[in-house]
This record gives structure tokens, sequence and C-alpha cells, in this order.
């Protein structure tokens, strides 16, 4: 938004009868006040890449209504237009330029790599595991370079390319199209990297295009994002982030028994569900907590007639995202209240938001809740204060590791986790790392590995050495750059 106001009184007044804001909070509005206000249009056009907009006469201030005011209007108008047009004719020239540059670029360097910023929006783990890849990879010397995104047609994201020239774009849980025109950034040959760090399914909107080079978590998606149009998915899981932080016994977290994790409560309204669509997500919730291989759509499909709601119409309809995570955060907080359950007569304690409170109200885990922990400044040393630390992997995690798989032993904790499919191709079992299977299974192991701090001890030193040479970002970074590399290589040279 850009206010025109060439009487600096006249504005004032406006302000003074009007609640604007959060219009004036808003880092897209501009105001142009004062009798110079041609030459602080033409700065603004220059600094803000104001040649996309199709209608000039969205810039009509509010007093050039008025009759006394139309006199300004006729050469505000001719000025916008001219700098619109000018500001077309720019920016095609600058498109001609960055296309030839990329059809000439060597496909195999890979020295600079451009990421976004990320937001509080996007919490707190994937802008840390970001910060960690990308300076590994700077000590590999790639140089990096951050965009802070606009909105979403984000012609400043074209700008900052033809400034920065990068050899490749990173988006983790991110599609291309979020930040500029997608047709313009395809006609680019420029790789980008889209890194799935949770279920592809929730976040990726789009179809992959040429340009576009995927690598997944959990070997579980390749097929969702084959199904994509993924034209190479490659496999690069989660690893150590926490090989650098300080970690030790401090009395404050000494517990039997903890366990870190988030969960959010189900709220219907902030999904826009209806009651009957409310009580199928419910039903489809418990059925994935306990098998959480169960398809969501399967699941839809199969029980959507008995709440007398339609949703999909077949199984290769797509499911609607915010259904799809409505059952995945029921069925996630239900799955670990149920497991915990198990641990409840060993001394638990219990981290994480405050969502906890809601969901444990009428249950008896919630006098073992102890408030939020910090990822880098109360993690490591509550794993390494526990005599057992929990892990319950997220729904999301069908055949691979999570975080604190890794992070806990090399903080010198002791971990109990359950089992996934490929787990035994990170540590091996019970010497490296110890898993559960199910609730009896779990009680059973609490019990046990509380009775032998040897044992725990020795697998605490196995687990530790195996991440600290196989999974820190020191160990996976290069192999991921090698990777990318050559399968740049590969499609370029034989697509040309």
């Amino acid at each position: 938004m850009v206010w025109l106001e060439s009487d600096p009184a006249f504005f004032a007044l406006t302000l003074a009868s009007c609640s604007l804001e959060s219009i004036l909070q808003s880092n897209r509005c501009f105001i142009i006040i004062g009798g110079d206000w041609d030459k602080e249009l033409a700065e603004l056009f220059d600094e803000q890449n104001f040649f996309t907009i199709e209608r000039p006469d969205i810039f009509l201030s509010a007093t050039a209504r008025h009759t006394n005011r139309l006199s300004i209007w006729q050469p505000l108008m001719n000025y916008i237009t001219t700098w619109i047009q000018k500001g077309r004719r720019d920016y095609a020239e600058v498109l001609q330029r960055i296309r030839q540059y990329y059809d000439a670029k060597p496909p195999e360097r890979i020295k600079r790599i451009m990421a976004l910023y990320m937001s509080e929006q996007d919490g707190k783990a994937i802008p840390y595991i970001q910060q960690r890849f990308l300076d590994e990879c700077q000590r590999l010397g790639v140089y990096i370079i951050y965009h802070r995104p606009g909105f979403r047609c984000d012609v400043s994201f074209i700008r900052t390319i033809q400034k920065e020239q990068p050899d490749l774009l990173l988006f983790i849980n991110k599609s291309p199209d979020e930040y500029t025109d997608r047709k313009i950034l395809d006609s680019i040959r420029l790789p980008r990297l889209t890194w799935c760090l949770d279920d592809p399914n929730c976040f990726i909107k789009e179809n992959f295009g040429q340009n576009d080079f995927v690598f997944t978590w959990d070997k579980w998606y390749i097929k969702n994002l084959q199904d994509m149009q993924a034209k190479s998915v490659d496999f690069f899981p989660y690893v150590a982030d926490l090989d650098l932080v300080d970690s030790s016994f401090q009395e404050r977290f000494r517990s039997p028994v903890s366990y870190i994790g988030q969960v959010k409560s189900f709220t219907p309204d902030e999904w826009g569900l209806d009651d009957k669509t409310a009580e199928l997500v419910k039903h489809a919730a418990k059925l994935k907590a306990f098998q959480p291989q169960h398809d969501y759509k399967t699941l839809i499909m199969e029980y959507q007639a008995d709440f007398g709601v339609s949703i999909i119409q077949s199984l290769s309809d797509a499911l609607p995202q915010f259904v799809r995570y409505s059952i995945y955060i029921t069925a996630n907080a239900l799955r670990r209240i149920w497991l915990l359950e198990a641990a409840l007569p060993f001394g638990l304690k219990i981290y994480g938001n405050d969502d906890w409170l809601d969901l444990l109200k009428d249950n008896p885990l919630l006098d073992c809740y102890a408030g939020p922990a910090d990822p880098e400044r109360d993690v490591p040393h509550i794993f390494a204060s526990s005599q057992i630390n929990l892990n319950i992997h997220s729904l999301q995690a069908l055949t691979s590791l999570n975080q604190r798989d890794f992070n806990c032993p090399v903080s010198g904790g002791f971990l109990l986790t359950d089992w996934v499919e490929d787990a035994d191709d990170f540590f091996k079992p019970n010497e490296e790392m110890v898993f559960y299977n199910g609730r009896d299974d779990l009680r059973n192991k609490i019990e046990y590995y509380l009775e032998h701090s040897d044992e725990r001890q020795a697998i605490i030193n196995r687990g530790r050495a195996r991440v600290l040479s196989e999974h820190t970002y020191a160990a996976r970074a290069p192999k991921v750059l090698e990777t990318l590399k050559n399968r740049i290589v590969q499609r370029y040279t034989t697509h040309g």
C-alpha cells in the first residue's frame, strides 16, 4: 500500500479521525507526504520494484477525490503510469540477462547457496536445522546468501538472484511458488533444492519442475514426492544438531525418566471444521494413533459416510491439507499420552509446550508436567540429568529417526526410543540404542534399565561414538553436496 498526501496537515487530521494502527504497522505500507511526493515516489519505485502493479488507480489519494484537490490527480496518474511502464521494461531486461547467465553457467558448480530467512512462524527447529547445515556448507567453502521474503509475488526475490547469482536455491519445507512467480522462476535454469523435513503432503502445494531437486528425511515419502513429479528424490535424514552444545548433569533436571516433546490441542474452529467432520477426524485419529501406517485418505474414504460427510470421492482425490493435519495432530497427541502412561509409575517428568496442560487436564500425567524446555539452553542438560530419556517418534516418522535419536546420546544421555522400520540402519539395537515396541515393552525396558546403570552407560558411549562418526552435519553435508552436484550435472547434461 502506498499513501500519497501532498498536505501534511490533512494527513495528520486523517490519522486523528481514523483507526489505522494495523495498516501503519505493516512493512508493506509506504507513506509519502508533502510537496516533493514525485521525487519520493520515484525513489520508492526503484527501492521496492513496484513495476508489477496492474492498476495505477489504486494510488488514488484520499484528498484527490475532493474537488479542491483534483488538480494534482492527472499529473499523479501520468507520473505513476510512466514509472510502471519503465519498470516493466527494466524487469524484462533483467530476466533476459539472468536467463543468459544461467544458461551459460557450468551445472556442477555449487559455490553460492541462496536460502530464505525464516520467521517465528517456522518454529524453532527448522531455522536452527537450516543454520547448522549452511554453517557446515560455509565451512566447506560455500558462500551463503540470505533473502528475506516479502509478499507472495516478491519481485525482489528475482532481484536478489540477479545481484547475487547463486548456484542453488534452498527451500526447507517450502514451495518456490510461495515467494515469487513460479512460471518466471521455472524459465531460469537455476537448481532448487527442496529439503522435506516433515510429511510433504502437508506443505508442498504444487508439482515439482525441471529445476527441482528433492531430499527427504524419511524414505517412506519417496513415492509421494515422485507422484508430485519430482524427477529425483534422495535421502537426507536428520542428524545431531546439539553436537556443539555443552551438556552436564544439573540437579534441577534430575529424573528417573523424562520426556521432551510438543503436542497441539485439536480445535475444530481453528481449521473451520463443522461438527460432523470434527467427529470423523477424532475417529480417524484414534485409529491412526495406534497404527501409524494407516493411510489418511483410506481412513476418510472408509468412514466418512458413517459421519454423514463427503470429503473425497475416491482415493485419487486430493485430501484437504487441513483435514490431514487435523488427524495428524490429534493422533500424535493420543499416541504420546497412551505411551507415556506406561512410564507414570517410574517418576516421569514431561517437558513441552502449554498445550499439554489442556490435553492432560483429566489425566494423572498432569502431575508429571514440568513446563517448557529451551532446545539449546535446557534440553542437553535434561538428557544428561535423566537416567532414561524417552522418545516417541512423530507419526510422520515411518522409517527414519528424528533429531532426539542423535542429540540424546551425543549429549551423554540414555535414550529409550520406539522402533521404526529402518532404525537399525542408524544404530545397532541394544548395543548403540535401545528400542521398544508398544506400551508393555516400554514399561519392561524402563524397569530393566533403571536397575542396570552400567549397561546404560555402555550403550551411551557406543551410541555417542556412532553419532559423532556418521550422524553430524560435518559427516553428512559433504555427501549431500556431492550427491546434489551429480544429480544437477546428470539432469542438465541430459536435457541441455
